[in-house]
């Protein structure tokens, strides 16, 4: 049992269970309790795009998430091998209310590239979603309209949260989970 990222609430455990999964914890320490552990197969690399600043895989989970930067197509991660079926974007508070307001024409083209992925996410890590600045011209009505958007006409999975370590728990459950159904639709 190794740990990670000492002196934060959630802190991630690895175990290794069996020879071809690993396993990762999450331990939420607030509320004394355990989240179900991520089984992740060993040969899942995750691909953080090079242009991704403040990734929610790190140099601190090296030993723990296999993973590389390279440049992507499309989105902030992927899993190699599987760039043309997963992605995920994440915006921070400041990258959202850009994305959404003054660059709004690019995210629309954006979008329309990753309409074609059958397992897409946006990660958005923010404290509230809704907190809209004037000098973006945004009402908290066009940003509940973009997130319906994205989840019934888009089609991504949305999951908003200001903790990184809930976020990263997210980014590896769609990850695992959208490779798990890849692999069994491929039997089929």
């Amino acid at each position: 049992m190794r740990r990670v990222k000492r002196g934060r609430r959630i802190v991630i455990l690895k175990f290794h269970m069996q020879f071809d999964i690993n396993t990762y914890y999450f331990f939420d320490h607030q509320h004394n309790r355990r989240f179900k552990p991520v089984n992740m197969p060993k040969e899942l690399t995750v691909i953080v795009d090079s242009n991704e600043q403040l990734a929610l895989i790190n140099k601190t989970c090296t030993d723990f998430i296999p993973h590389i930067k390279m440049p992507l197509e499309n989105g902030d991660y992927s899993l190699l091998g599987y760039e043309d079926k997963i992605v995920c974007e994440r915006k921070m508070q400041s990258d959202w209310l850009h994305y959404i307001g003054k660059d709004r024409k690019n995210t629309e083209l954006k979008l329309d590239r990753m309409q074609n992925y059958p397992y897409k996410a946006f990660i958005i890590e923010t404290p509230d979603v809704y907190d809209v600045s004037r000098a973006y011209k945004l009402t908290k009505e066009s940003v509940r309209g973009f997130l319906k958007s994205l989840r019934f006409r888009r089609g991504f999975h949305v999951f908003i949260h200001h903790n990184r370590d809930l976020c990263q728990m997210f980014l590896l459950d769609f990850l695992t989970y959208s490779f798990k159904l890849i692999k069994e639709n491929e039997k089929c």
